[in-house]
């Protein structure tokens, strides 16, 4: 069974250099990325170098639609690992002093 890593923000800076290295590991990965253009850009390079790698566009703050994700990463095989480089969190946010 393939070992899936999933890692949110996979469009940005770290998530990519992320992905970078779990591929390159033979991990299959799942890149989300609420920016989808961007997500495929990054995705399409990480392919290039024979890299399985799949796309979800995802918006941290949305429950629905993390929860397709995890569906999507579950169909593909194990989640060995998940890598959350996106977004901030609500509570986090609400909690900021003025």
């Amino acid at each position: 069974m393939k070992q899936v890593t999933v890692i949110t923000g996979g469009a940005g800076g770290m998530g990519f250099a992320t992905a970078n290295i779990f591929g390159r590991q033979g991990e299959t990965l799942l890149l989300c990325d609420v920016k989808e253009d961007a997500l495929e850009t990054s995705a399409n390079i990480l392919r290039r170098q024979n890299m399985e790698v799949y796309t979800a566009v995802v918006d941290v703050g949305r429950p629905d639609l993390v929860q397709a994700a995890a569906q999507k990463a579950d169909s593909l095989g194990r989640i060995h690992n998940i890598v959350h480089t996106a977004g901030l969190s609500p509570i986090l946010v609400a909690d900021l002093p003025d």
